[in-house]
């Protein structure tokens, strides 16, 4: 079978940042390409997928000075304009074999590139246009088999290479070559229970500019037991241990080399005591050590306690959908040699849903999220030589999200969205807070989606967006950004419709 898919985007961007106010917009025309090709035993799919974005980009760099004789502020104003030429493609080959009724073999790869021209932001090359260029190959190979009744086995390799360049600034230019091997052994030894062991090992190679470059290598092992009590009771448990060792080519520059271990075990129980409603409790202690290999580091070697506890719960009322959860959890940090220094983070956090489908046209969704936390460090007291806890920041963050859908005709569809963050930290000193930052951030959206189908085997798909973004946070980002989006679908193969 063979599809191909063809679509252009149009949009145009306004962002800010501390400096510079700019616009930018882009004609885009992007295209996919899908051969699936079945033979005895399994099939092989052949993917493409390609884009390429013509875009004009114009900056405006207010810089401010002090004139050295007046002792004024004088502004610098420049402005550079620049024509972009973005691509973007990407090949996938996947092919699959089966061998008998107990083992299959899968192998997947890919190879992409995709080029992005941008105006630099660096104060030495400010305004100067920089090419950003990034490649990856990816080769995946699965074997699954049934060695004996109740006992499954998946094995896999995999080798992965990603490569970004900046021609403009060599020092970004960064690879990555990543090797992993692994197995899950799934054991059903009956109805309602099954153990599941997995391990993994990855070997990263990370050639970079910096003294950041070395190897990473990782080592992981798992064992997770399910088992249903009850028709409506289910318990889920997993212990899981790591050890992961960071070595570094500069031993001068960077003294970071260290193992990593980590040891976490999970328990969660599952009540459904109605079927609309579903719940569940999970619980997680984990402890994270880091030791330092040069001894000039040691008195950096700390161990991390996690300990976290979650309730959640479904609840389907009607054409209503109510869910949410609350989670409490508290993180230890303890220096081996430095007791002193001994840090407490503590967080909760509750998000909401509510989902509603008034007709089959109308449907809403409200989401909101609060989250309390707080840190501190305990301290050693002059008068009785006993450590406490005190109490140095603490941060409330609070969103809201609304999403309206309403669909005027069949194909033809609206939406509107609106976002509120508020995001608050304060500091705390001998017991008296007060603001240090404080983030709220604004966000309105609406997009008109429309789909025809124009003859038998062709599909059109249009679709506006519009969005606006306010707030002193708002980095690099869209603060007016809109996107028209048209896309045919082409199906030579799909069977025509008998009237």
């Amino acid at each position: 079978t063979f599809e191909a898919t063809a679509g252009l985007t149009a949009s145009r961007r306004d962002y800010t940042t501390a400096v510079t106010v700019g616009e930018s917009s882009q004609f885009s025309p992007d295209w996919k390409a899908k051969l699936t090709r079945p033979y005895a035993g399994g099939s092989a799919t052949l993917d493409y997928s390609g884009n390429v974005g013509l875009s004009n980009r114009m900056e405006t760099r207010t810089i401010t000075t002090v004139d050295p004789v007046t002792l004024q502020d004088v502004d610098e104003v420049t402005t550079s304009e620049s024509d972009e030429t973005n691509t973007s493609n990407k090949l996938d080959l996947a092919g699959n074999y089966k061998i008998g009724l107990k083992t299959d073999v899968n192998l997947r790869s890919s190879a992409s590139r995709n080029k992005f021209q941008y105006l630099s932001q660096v104060d030495s090359l400010l305004g100067q246009q920089g090419t950003r260029i990034r490649e990856g190959k990816n080769a995946n190979l699965q074997f699954n088999t049934t060695a004996i009744p109740g006992v499954d086995i998946k094995s896999r390799a995999i080798y992965t290479v990603n490569e970004t360049d900046y021609a403009l600034e060599r020092i970004r230019t960064t690879k990555s070559t990543t090797a992993e091997t692994g197995a899950d052994i799934n054991y059903n030894g009956w109805d309602t229970g099954r153990w599941i062991f997995k391990m993994k090992r990855t070997d990263e190679r990370r050639d970079l500019q910096t003294s950041q470059a070395g190897d990473v290598a990782k080592t992981q092992a798992s064992v997770d037991y399910k088992q249903d009590i009850l028709d409506n009771i289910a318990l889920e448990s997993a212990f899981f241990i790591t050890l992961d060792r960071y070595e570094f080519d500069d031993k001068e520059a960077n003294t970071n080399d260290r193992d990593l271990r980590t040891r976490r075990g999970s328990f969660r129980v599952r009540y459904n005591p109605h079927s609309t409603v579903t719940s569940s409790v999970r619980m997680e202690i984990r402890q994270t050590e880091s030791i330092y290999i040069q001894a000039s580091r040691s008195g950096s070697n700390s161990t991390d306690y996690a300990y976290v506890i979650s309730p959640q719960y479904t609840w389907k009322l009607g054409k209503a959908n109510f869910s949410g959860d609350f989670t409490a959890d508290a993180r230890y940090k303890v220096q081996d040699f430095q007791d002193d220094s001994n840090k407490l983070n503590r967080v909760f956090s509750t998000r909401q849903k509510w989902q509603q489908a008034f007709n089959s046209r109308f449907s809403t969704e409200v989401v909101a999220f609060w989250e309390f936390s707080d840190q501190g460090s305990y301290n050693r007291s002059t008068l009785d030589g006993r450590r406490r806890f005190i109490r140095t920041g603490e941060n409330r963050k609070l969103r809201l999200e609304t999403k309206l859908r309403y669909e005027f005709i069949k194909g033809f569809t609206s939406r509107v969205e609106y976002r509120s963050d508020e995001d608050d930290s304060y500091i705390i000193n001998s017991g008296e807070k007060s603001l240090s930052n404080q983030f709220p951030q604004r966000q309105f959206l609406y997009a008109v989606d429309f789909k025809k189908t124009v003859m038998d085997h062709i599909r059109l798909d249009v679709k506006f967006s519009q969005t606006f973004k306010d707030g002193d946070n708002v980095r690099e980002t869209e603060r007016n950004f809109y996107s028209i989006r048209a896309q045919l679908t082409y199906d030579p193969f799909k069977p025509k419709k008998e009237n």
